[in-house]
């Protein structure tokens, strides 16, 4: 029989952000002002440059979540989720038309 006591370790502290986290608010960024500013480089510029980046800042955003930047991760693959849909939407409705 041990005498010595078994105890666990438990960490109060919230976790910190990952450094995944900020490269996904970049990434967010980037494909805001892409999607916006390209338009005037050449035709169907915001959706070719805007939506990429998009789906990356979205993807991004989701795995920082998961490493624990939980309100950042989601604020993030929330903007990159509206900038796919946007540019998917713009994409099918001027093919449609």
């Amino acid at each position: 029989m041990s005498t010595t006591p078994s105890t666990r370790q438990v960490d109060l502290a919230p976790p910190r952000p990952t450094g995944l986290a900020y490269l996904a608010v970049a990434a967010g960024v980037v494909a805001v002002l892409l999607s916006f500013v390209a338009w005037d480089w050449f035709d169907w510029g915001g959706v070719v440059l805007g939506l990429p980046v998009g789906a990356v800042a979205l993807v991004l955003g989701l795995r920082a979540r998961r490493e624990g930047a939980r309100a950042m991760g989601t604020a993030i693959a929330k903007r990159g989720l509206t900038r796919v849909y946007g540019g998917g939407a713009w994409l099918i409705g001027s093919a449609v038309s």
